[in-house]
């Protein structure tokens, strides 16, 4: 997976909970076509890995979606933060709930 293709990861999950929700067949699929035989361990220029970029904005579905597919949940940034930490500093409890009761 290129970083052109985390960014586009950003920018859908930058969009509004409702938004997301309203498409969840069109996300679910557009992420399924985005990771099909990629490596979602890549990171990108500042070391974030999808999983992180999803616990950063509280994404659910594709936090479960990544843990299903064996993302590691340990992942950290540039600067050493993991998703618990993303998930709290962007105020995203749903997100530390995925995380905490999945592993």
């Amino acid at each position: 997976m290129a970083a052109t293709d985390l960014k586009s990861l950003r920018n859908v999950l930058l969009q509004p909970q409702s938004y997301l929700s309203s498409r969840c067949h069109v996300s679910s699929h557009w992420l399924r076509t985005l990771f099909r035989g990629c490596d979602v361990e890549t990171k990108d220029t500042d070391y974030m890995t999808p999983f992180l970029v999803a616990s950063r904005y509280g994404h659910l579905e594709t936090l479960n979606w990544l843990m299903e597919y064996k993302a590691s949940v340990t992942a950290t940034d540039k600067d050493d933060k993991t998703c618990l930490m993303w998930a709290a500093e962007e105020d995203r409890p749903e997100a530390i709930r995925v995380r905490c009761t999945r592993y």
